[in-house]
């Protein structure tokens, strides 16, 4: 509230505490209130700053994790391919804004059963990732644990169960038997 007193509404450094705080309601599960203040983030952003700036990027895929979360799938999935494009003209196809966007729309397009178009997201997403991070890097094996559920889901045990034990093996090395990400490729196998 200082910010809007001081600078406006529509003052960058207004926005971005906007932004910042609806993603903390976004993290802590609080949906409702989060929603509102994305949806002013985004809103604003796309006004003030432009559809090709970080932050307004961001916006755009947090909202769209949001709507994907509570089930709103056909507002969440353009949120998530705008995303996406703004992040790969931006920043091009490897930086990490790129690689979590494609991470996203491909989790959402797995989640809808369109395996074909996820896996090769997927695909391209731990391909980009692993060049820049390196194979063992905690982002990389949950990429390489969701490629290998979408296999699974696709019928292509054959090729899933690989995955699947890299991912496993990787976070359990590096993350420990406890994490939620551990866990979930061990349940998996």
């Amino acid at each position: 509230e200082g910010y809007r007193r001081v600078a406006g509404n529509l003052d960058p450094s207004t926005l971005l505490s906007i932004s910042h705080l609806g993603t903390l309601y976004l993290d802590q599960s609080r949906y409702e209130e989060a929603e509102p203040l994305l949806r002013e983030a985004v809103e604003g952003n796309r006004q003030v700053l432009g559809v090709d700036c970080r932050e307004t990027l961001d916006s755009i895929g947090n909202l769209g994790g949001l709507l994907f979360i509570t089930g709103r799938r056909d507002e969440a999935e353009p949120l998530l391919r705008e995303c996406l494009s703004g992040n790969r003209s931006l920043h091009g196809d490897q930086h990490p804004s790129t690689t979590t966007s494609i991470n996203n729309l491909a989790s959402f397009l797995g989640s809808q059963g369109k395996y074909e178009e996820a896996e090769s997201l997927f695909i391209e997403c731990l391909d980009a990732a692993s060049s820049v991070r390196g194979r063992t890097h905690p982002e990389v094996l949950a990429i390489l644990g969701n490629l290998g559920r979408v296999l699974e889901g696709q019928g292509k045990y054959d090729e899933a169960e690989p995955v699947v034990r890299e991912a496993f093996e990787g976070q359990l090395k590096k993350l420990g038997d406890g994490h939620p990400g551990t866990l979930s490729d061990m349940n998996s196998l």
